[in-house]
């Protein structure tokens, strides 16, 4: 049973959340409905547009985690660099982006609609993909991070909540922000909350900077598919959802379970010495 002190922290956790998907979405809508249509007339001017915002979550974010952080300081890994850890947690990526491909793939897996990349398909240009960089691979991770693990997960290990409760609310929190209110997808909300697990996972294993590496990696993953569309989509075809697709998650799934159960036990053993 939960005390009245742990409800109310979850109760705080999640008004957090609230506060900073209003304030982060809330700028963006005021910018995008305010600016002259002619301002979005490129990419590259969209993605520096969305960066402002971002921008202002990133300060507030990082006050909070200095202020925070020194109040409910709990066991923590030490960031040291570690080429083992490095190597675990880019296998860990991989491992995470088998396990994401399934839920992204729902429509095609159930209801066979393969929409494949055309033979003309345009890269993104170069100064676009810049923006994209940024954005995505840099700024947002350490952004998700600082907060959902730097200050929500710690805020619930502190308050002595169950391990495995603290991590999947704070891991579906995570999740509840990739909400989209213009466009409904529910299969983006659970490969995040799938992401926010293991980002946490890997937090109680080696602490903030790689959970923050973690992101990058995925995010980074992601990238290069995004940009080799019609390769990725040649191995989708080549699988055909058959056995050895399957297999494949499968093996993944398994793997995620028994690292995750196995750092998670050992976190708790650590912080009841």
């Amino acid at each position: 049973m939960l005390s009245r002190d742990q409800i109310n922290s979850i109760f705080k956790v999640i008004g957090l959340t609230i506060i900073y998907y209003s304030i982060l979405n809330g700028l963006t809508y005021v910018l995008f409905t305010n600016v002259p249509i002619e301002f979005l007339d490129s990419n590259d001017k969209i993605y520096l547009l969305e960066l402002l915002p971002l921008t202002v979550v990133m300060l507030m974010t990082i006050v909070a985690y200095k202020l925070i952080g020194k109040r409910y300081f709990t066991y923590e890994r030490k960031n040291i660099f570690s080429f083992k850890a490095i190597i675990f947690i880019i296998i860990l990526a991989f491992l995470l982006r088998v396990l994401r491909d399934p839920i992204y793939r729902f429509n095609e897996i159930f209801f066979g609609n393969l929409n494949f990349v055309s033979s003309e398909y345009v890269k993104t240009p170069l100064k676009e993909q810049i923006f994209l960089i940024f954005n995505t691979l840099i700024w947002v991770p350490v952004l998700e991070e600082l907060l959902f693990r730097g200050i929500i997960l710690r805020v619930l290990l502190k308050k002595k909540i169950n391990i495995t409760i603290s991590v999947l609310t704070s891991s579906l929190l995570f999740a509840l922000i990739h909400f989209n209110y213009m466009s409904i997808d529910y299969t983006t909300i659970l490969a995040a909350f799938v992401s926010g697990f293991l980002m946490s996972v890997v937090y109680l294993k080696h602490g903030l900077l790689y959970s923050i590496f973690f992101h990058i990696c995925g995010n980074t993953i992601w990238f290069i598919l995004n940009q080799n569309r019609e390769s990725y989509w040649a191995i989708i075809r080549m699988l055909d959802f058959g056995l050895i697709y399957w297999l494949l998650v499968l093996i993944s799934f398994l793997i995620v379970i028994l690292i995750s159960k196995k750092i998670i036990n050992e976190y708790t053993r650590k912080i009841s010495k």
